[in-house]
């Protein structure tokens, strides 16, 4: 008899949402985070005042770290530069 696994915890929707809203509060210039849920997806836009390229590179890792910690959830992310 072959001993199961025990089933890897799956994220709740409320994980991924607080995770995103964390992980992104820490960057100054993001200006607002909205979150939706579209077609199966979860949508995230970000604002951020005119982010100059170093600041953009440092939002797109999180963006990658978030999509890589949720492997199981679609994620949408838009940044939409604001000014």
């Amino acid at each position: 008899m072959v001993a199961s696994r025990p089933a890897a915890p799956v994220a709740t929707v409320g994980d991924v949402e607080q995770a995103i809203r964390d992980d992104f509060s820490t960057i100054p210039e993001i200006l607002s985070i909205d979150i939706t849920h579209e077609n199966g997806e979860v949508v995230v836009r970000l604002a951020a005042n005119d982010p100059p390229k170093e600041i953009r590179y440092k939002i797109y890792d999180k963006q990658a770290s978030i999509i890589r910690a949720f492997p199981e959830v679609d994620l949408d992310f838009n940044l939409i530069p604001v000014g």
